[in-house]
């Protein structure tokens, strides 16, 4: 039974996973003891208009643990295990900055089909973004870790 009630947890623990159960578990703020006392009352406030609340020191344990978790999946599986031939070329071409045109005509294959291999991939890396991409390619040693700021098309 709901009764409406909003939780803050105020607490000296720092961890990733704590944060994470508190929140999973329905808390709408998450507050430090080390954190200003200020910090306590804007966590009560903004869960009083139903809001979720967390200081930038739990903001950031977060996030920190967001990219650790990114980078640990990156590196869980070999590239081998989860990519076929045609579909690593597809990586290290797209991660080296090349273009869907570009890369069809290196392969000599149509600009759809790099498509439909850019999708497979990003489904099966479970990926987004170019950016996750290139991050992947490089731990799996796919590619150097040249810079990709200069698209080429």
């Amino acid at each position: 039974m709901d009764l409406g009630t909003e939780i803050v947890v105020l607490t000296t623990h720092e961890y990733d996973q704590m944060v994470r159960q508190a929140l999973q578990a329905g808390a709408k703020g998450y507050v430090l003891k080390s954190d200003p006392g200020r910090d306590i009352i804007s966590a009560i406030r903004a869960v009083a208009r139903h809001r979720q609340y967390l200081t930038s020191k739990v903001s950031e344990i977060i996030v920190e643990s967001f990219v650790r978790n990114q980078e640990a999946k990156m590196r869980a599986a070999p590239a081998d295990a989860r990519l076929t031939f045609r579909q690593r070329e597809i990586v290290r071409l797209l991660a080296t900055g090349l273009g869907n045109a570009r890369i069809a005509a290196e392969l000599g294959i149509s600009v759809k089909t790099v498509e439909t291999h850019w999708a497979a991939i990003a489904r099966s890396l479970n990926i987004r973004t170019k950016e996750e991409l290139v991050r992947y390619a490089r731990w799996n040693k796919i590619v150097a870790g040249q810079s990709t700021s200069s698209s080429r098309t």
